[in-house]
């Protein structure tokens, strides 16, 4: 089993990415870590239908600027860690996909931003 993933952190931007494969779509998608986000995962709405997604309820963020939104809340099956693993996933009005602090509980986060390397772990042990 994997103890590590390793992303990077975009130069132009400093964002800390990492990419993720959900079991029922082909595509790897790119998440950005957002430590700020309270949830596991936010996407785009029409990504709802591309992993076949039932809603299951609404959830309401507030971003740092005050501003509130919301977005259909569905249960998917990411592959973490190269394990499958149900999460939820927020669709909402947007064009980002954000990877929040709900999926990070007990792992271990490593951003080095003059390597631009970002490493995530099971353990803070396989880091060092």
């Amino acid at each position: 089993m994997t103890r590590r993933l390793s992303g990077r952190v975009i130069a132009k931007t400093l964002a800390p990415v990492l990419k993720l494969k959900f079991s029922s779509f082909k595509k790897i998608i790119t998440f950005e870590i957002d430590t700020g986000f309270s949830g596991s995962l936010l996407m785009p709405i029409e990504y709802a239908d591309f992993l076949s997604v039932s809603p299951k309820g609404t959830e309401f963020f507030q971003q740092a600027n005050g501003e509130v939104f919301g977005g259909v809340v569905g249960v998917a099956t990411l592959v973490w860690f190269q394990q499958p693993k149900l999460v939820e996933v927020c669709f909402a009005e947007t064009n980002v996909f954000l990877l929040g602090r709900k999926l990070l509980e007990n792992t271990c986060l490593s951003i080095d931003f003059n390597r631009k390397t970002l490493n995530l772990s099971r353990s803070c042990r396989s880091l060092t």
